[in-house]
Formats: structure tokens, C-alpha cells, sequence
């Protein structure tokens, strides 16, 4: 039987045994660092539904400006992480 591999990830910054802190800041481009942290080469990645400019339908319950202001630090991470990320943004 084969068995999956899971991999833990975190956002705080300390150390935990077997959980890893792959960078990010929100879901999305933690994804994002991710899938950088275990090889996609990044003109592989789409970035499907990502806005930096507005809440999105799928933030759920949340205080507007302190989303606006995650998605500034996530427009940030993902700049370093790859400058050519929003060529491969699909709306």
C-alpha cells in the first residue's frame, strides 16, 4: 500500500521540529512559496483569483482594511519571491 507524504508549514517564527516556515503571508503566496521551496520553477505557476487591490467574494468574514493591507504584504512576497508573477496572474 503506498503511503502520502505530508508536509506542515507554519508563519511564526519559531522553530518546530518537521513543520517548515516556507515564507508568505497569506494562503496565496505562502502557496506560492511553497511550491517554490520544493522546486516548481516559477513560470510554471498560475496565479488564479489573486488580487491585490480589492477583497475578494472569497475572503469571507474579515475587516476590509486589514485585508488590504495583508494583500499589500502579499503583493510584496510575491515580488521577491518572483517579479514576473502577475504575467501568469489569471483573473
Amino acid at each position: 500500500m503506498e503511503t502520502a507524504s505530508i508536509v506542515l508549514t507554519h508563519q511564526s517564527k519559531e522553530n518546530h521540529e518537521d513543520i517548515h516556515n516556507v515564507g508568505g503571508f497569506t494562503d496565496g503566496d505562502r502557496a506560492a512559496c511553497f511550491l517554490s521551496w520544493v522546486g516548481v520553477p516559477s513560470e510554471k505557476v498560475r496565479y488564479l483569483g489573486f488580487a491585490t487591490d480589492r477583497v475578494g467574494p472569497w475572503s469571507g468574514t474579515t475587516d476590509p482594511t486589514r485585508k488590504l493591507e495583508k494583500l499589500v504584504w502579499m503583493d510584496t512576497v510575491l515580488d521577491l519571491l518572483d517579479v514576473d508573477w502577475r504575467e501568469r496572474k489569471v483573473d
